[in-house]
């Protein structure tokens, strides 16, 4: 029996075919469940409260991911900023913040039971 290949789907705002790992594209943007959502939250959470993040490393190998990724929008601006990711970018496809840090409170870039919901990097 063969499998059948992974759909792909066009997304609107940026017309770049992304591979959908999970949810469906609705108007752009990845519309997780409420359990998706309450799984990457606790995950996220857990290992803030362990300190559980990444190496420097692998922080600024997703980190550059991401800089180029055109679902990443400036809350401040509502812009897409190509050049630099900033503390207040926000992932448009998970709607999680990227890099912000604040104590023990880090971005998804730093935590290291978290991957990017196109599937450009995983754990």
């Amino acid at each position: 029996m063969e499998e059948s290949p992974k759909e792909e789907k066009v997304c609107r705002p940026c017309s770049e075919k992304s591979k959908i790992i999970e949810g469906n594209l609705v108007a752009g943007q990845i519309n997780y469940s409420i359990r998706d959502k309450a799984k990457n939250l606790v995950n996220g959470i857990g290992d803030m409260l362990k300190e559980n993040y990444v190496s420097n490393e692998e922080y600024m190998r997703r980190k550059e991911i991401c800089r180029q990724c055109p679902h990443r929008l400036n809350v401040l601006t509502n812009k897409h900023n190509p050049e630099r990711v900033s503390k207040a970018d926000k992932c448009m496809a998970c709607d999680c913040f990227l890099i912000a840090q604040v104590g023990k409170l880090r971005g998804k870039c730093w935590l290291v039971n978290q991957e990017c919901p196109l599937g450009k990097w995983k754990v």
